[in-house]
């Protein structure tokens, strides 16, 4: 079996021969670095991916969730909120009702003003993501099909990210637009690495490739991260509390 350096070389290869002009050295290089560092993040997307279905490791962290999840999540977390609202208002009955005004004088009075303003705070941070999960499913176009992981329909699939990065590497070091079949050659050479062999001896497929290029093709150069949402969202939340 060709190993993983031998089939990275050879797609350089192949791009070198499909080049339009003359690249210096340290430009190839620098594709046979970055083709490999794409391939190493699609692996570990790939093994993050497969642990998301062990029962035995919690699901939560690695982004599972549908749209339908996500909106009953953020339901339950309004919710939640809000009830906890309700919780110095209850303590001071209790306190009151039992106790009289000794019962009242007992209570914390600086930890439930803290409790006040911790749940002000997190009101923008909710507010903050409930926004941004109505701009994800607008993106993404409805709920049609929603069973799907929320966060892979935003983004792509770890192979969909990986194919937006090799397009751009295949224009950049072809000088070409089109793809064409050598590329769709390439691509599946690539991906075919690192993936588990059936018992015919031919590694599993990942999907219909024609169909992920696409997909890559529609969202385009730009590789969107989970880091990258988060980091948006963070951004959006005044920092109400935070001292100079």
């Amino acid at each position: 079996m060709t190993s993983e350096r031998d089939e990275i070389s050879d797609v350089v290869a192949i791009l070198k021969r499909e080049g339009e002009r003359p690249q210096e050295t340290a430009f190839w290089g620098k594709v046979d670095h970055d083709l490999r560092s794409f391939h190493a993040e699609l692996n570990l997307a790939r093994s993050e991916e497969h642990a998301s279905k062990d029962k035995s490791r919690p699901r939560d962290l690695v982004g599972t969730a549908s749209i339908i999840e996500a909106r009953e999540l953020m339901l339950k977390v309004r919710e939640t909120h809000s009830a906890a609202k309700a919780l110095p208002q209850l303590l001071s009955q209790f306190a009151a009702g039992t106790y009289g005004s000794a019962g009242l004088a007992s209570l914390p009075s600086e930890s439930i003003e803290s409790f006040y303003t911790a749940l002000d705070e997190l009101a923008d941070y909710i507010e903050k993501h409930e926004e941004a999960l109505v701009e994800a499913v607008a993106k993404i176009g409805g709920t049609k099909g929603s069973k799907g992981p929320l966060l892979q329909r935003l983004h792509g699939s770890p192979t969909v990210r990986f194919l937006q990065r090799f397009i751009a590497m295949w224009h950049d070091a072809t000088g070409r637009e089109t793809l064409g079949e050598k590329f769709e050659t390439a691509a599946k050479q690539l991906l075919d690495m690192g993936l588990p062999y059936g018992a015919d001896g031919r590694p599993r497929e990942t999907g219909i490739l024609k169909r992920q290029i696409e997909t890559a093709r529609r969202l385009g150069p730009i590789v969107e991260t989970e880091s990258t949402r988060i980091t948006e969202i963070m951004n959006k939340v005044p920092r109400r509390h935070t001292k100079p």
